[in-house]
């Protein structure tokens, strides 16, 4: 499965990066949230996620930040700011996010611990 794959991946996630871009959104939050709840910090791993998720030039890629939904958003937001991996980018953009008028990404259907972990990862 894909958590597994992505735990044995460690310090060699940049020459995997075929294997990140088959992930979709609720693997890539709930693999950054895995490695944060377990204290692991994974600078590459984290990097390699943050560039893959605004990287829209490969197919696979597109719009994958479009997938994102508020649990999405708050768990990937938390997962950065628990491990201390900074993604300024990554911030920026799931912040135009939640202000756009887009419906899906809207605070008030956030949940309160969505809104809470998203405050605190800010």
């Amino acid at each position: 499965d894909a958590m597994s794959q992505m735990m044995l991946l460690g310090n060699k996630s940049n020459n995997n990066r075929s294997k990140l871009d088959s992930f979709n959104t609720i693997d890539i939050a709930n693999t950054l949230w895995a490695y944060a709840k377990t204290g692991k910090s994974s600078p590459q791993l984290f990097d390699s996620m943050s560039q893959m998720m605004l990287d829209g030039s490969n197919d696979n890629n597109r719009n994958k930040l479009n997938f994102f939904n508020a649990q999405n958003i708050a768990s990937t937001l938390w997962a950065y700011a628990k491990t201390r991996n900074s993604s300024p980018q990554l911030f920026d953009a799931m912040s135009q996010m939640m202000v756009s008028n887009d419906y899906r990404y809207k605070l008030k259907y956030f949940t309160t611990q969505e809104i809470a972990n998203t405050l605190w990862a800010y």
